[in-house]
């Protein structure tokens, strides 16, 4: 193998695929990757895997001569990014490659071809959904909002995707708050079946946030894996095995009060009073009539009350009820607009955030009991 690379390039490709690099304590062969060359399209493929997902990120250079070779990742890494030299050749000599770069070179052993494992193939090769990434990554953001790793429920270990009526929903929760957003129909491409559904880990997720930035990704399903695609990445990964709550039972369907006020106001609220919550991290709001109150107190400390004025619709109701001010905040943060709606029917219920702009997304918390 003889290649000429840009750094630029080289290191945009490192950068991707370092998420799925392993830390090689089962299978050191996983602390390198694997870099393909073809003198047919100038295309060089860098791939890495960790053995629950696998990166392949793909560049245009100048191949004088072909071949796959086995590069420890680390001080492939940690040469590239140090260069000042915006022109790198790299070359195979048996065992080793070499690294030139103006008045630079290293010589670098390379590892064994056979050792490195079988990159996963989706059995479905059919475009399954098509999606512009700004779409997706807005909603893999805000479902991520409501998740947290579980050792007791595996099956939230993830983001819930459905593909119903021809919209694409996204679906995270811990169990003490959910998030749903849809994606409208003019936004995806599908050849799904309706009531298709899948769950993708949550670290995946996080990785697809990262290296994803631009265009329109595709994504294949098949039985237990899935592959997002781009058109110079790929990351594949195992799905979540089992069954992922029947969340829609957690949604309110209709509403005893909705309570009407300015967001940024409520956040200020939120943040300001959560200084005398304590251990607790809680924060108590008392509707009544025509004013919001949010309080917290610790006896050590003192106590604080911020009052926000809101409009009210429903059932006319004074409502005493208790959160953990991180779920509230983080619920809130999520809008844009400037007006929240805040659903309630009872102190014991699942409160609905909401907004009149952004109708396709949903944030449902549960309170503190007292």
């Amino acid at each position: 193998m003889k290649l000429i690379l840009l750094k630029s390039n080289l290191l945009n490709a490192l950068k991707s695929v370092e998420r799925a690099v392993g830390n090689g304590s089962r299978l050191p062969v996983l602390q390198s990757i694997h870099c393909a060359a073809a003198k047919k399209n100038s295309k060089i493929v860098f791939t890495a895997t960790n053995l629950e997902i696998a990166i392949q990120h793909t560049i245009q250079g100048k191949v004088l001569e072909e071949g796959n070779i086995i590069i420890p990742f680390s001080i492939l890494y940690s040469i590239i990014n140090s260069l000042v030299a915006e022109k790198i050749q790299i070359e195979q000599k048996n065992k080793t490659i070499t690294i030139t770069a103006d008045n630079y070179e290293a010589t670098i052993n390379i590892g064994e071809l056979e050792e490195f494992p079988i990159i996963p193939t989706i059995s479905n090769t059919q475009v399954a959904l098509k999606i512009k990434t700004e779409d997706l990554l807005e909603s893999i953001s805000q479902a991520l909002t409501a998740t947290q790793y579980s050792e007791i429920r595996p099956e939230i270990n993830g983001i819930f995707f459905l593909y119903d009526n021809q919209q694409l929903t996204l679906v995270g929760t811990d169990s003490f708050r959910l998030v749903e957003k849809t994606i409208e129909q003019n936004k995806t491409r599908s050849a799904l079946e309706n009531g298709t559904s899948f769950i993708v880990p949550l670290q995946t997720m996080e990785t697809v946030l990262k290296i994803i930035k631009d265009g329109e990704v595709e994504i294949l399903i098949d039985s237990n894996q899935a592959l997002f695609r781009t058109e110079n990445k790929q990351l594949i990964t195992r799905l979540v095995d089992g069954a992922f709550p029947d969340y829609k039972l957690i949604i309110p369907k209709e509403n005893e009060t909705e309570i009407f006020l300015e967001r940024s106001e409520f956040i200020n609220a939120v943040r300001t009073v959560k200084t005398f919550s304590g251990r607790a991290h809680d924060v108590v709001l008392q509707i009544e009539k025509k004013v919001l109150e949010v309080r917290s107190a610790e006896s050590t400390l003192g106590e604080n009350t911020y009052r926000i004025p809101i409009r009210t619709k429903g059932k006319q109701q004074k409502i005493e009820i208790s959160f953990n001010w991180h779920y509230l905040l983080d619920g809130l943060r999520m809008y844009k607009g400037d007006e929240i709606i805040l659903g309630l029917s009872g102190a014991e219920k699942p409160v609905m955030i909401k907004n009149q702009e952004e109708q396709q997304l949903i944030y449902v918390v549960m309170p503190i009991r007292v």
